[in-house]
């Protein structure tokens, strides 16, 4: 009875030393699968700090962008704008040389189309139309 109680023990502890080895083992890998959860989740949260910084940064590239996109525009707008009161000013400044022109004309013509008795002469209207129309 006596070997059987220390042949019963051996086996424990043989068992014992068994399971030990195996708990060693497991954690040994518990220990190395925790490491790499504390890298992946430092890796995760570096990963999202970049992400987060890149849309802020294209929030305000976007905002950037609008703004010179509505500095442009409202260039444009009043360049436009400048250029049209120009060219109204350069056609008033034209309609009143066209406006001297024509009175000009209107107070020569009389004086070159009368003949000597207070009459209009069809050579001298004939003549001085035909030269107002063809520019000479």
């Amino acid at each position: 009875m006596v070997d059987d109680l220390k042949s019963q023990l051996r086996k424990a502890e043989v068992t014992s030393e068994k399971y030990q080895t195996q708990l060693l083992t497991l954690q040994s890998r518990l220990d190395e699968a925790l490491g790499g959860q504390a890298r992946l989740e430092q890796t995760a949260s570096a990963h999202a700090e970049k992400i987060e910084s890149l849309q802020n940064n294209h929030k305000e590239v976007a905002k950037q962008k609008k703004q010179l996109q509505d500095s442009r525009d409202e260039s444009s707008t009043t360049s436009l704008r400048d250029g049209e009161g120009a060219a109204a000013a350069r056609e008033e400044e034209l309609s009143v040389i066209i406006s001297r022109l024509q009175d000009t004309l209107a107070q020569r013509e009389p004086r070159k189309s009368m003949d000597g008795h207070g009459r209009m002469s069809r050579t001298s209207t004939f003549w001085s139309i035909n030269s107002f129309q063809t520019g000479c």
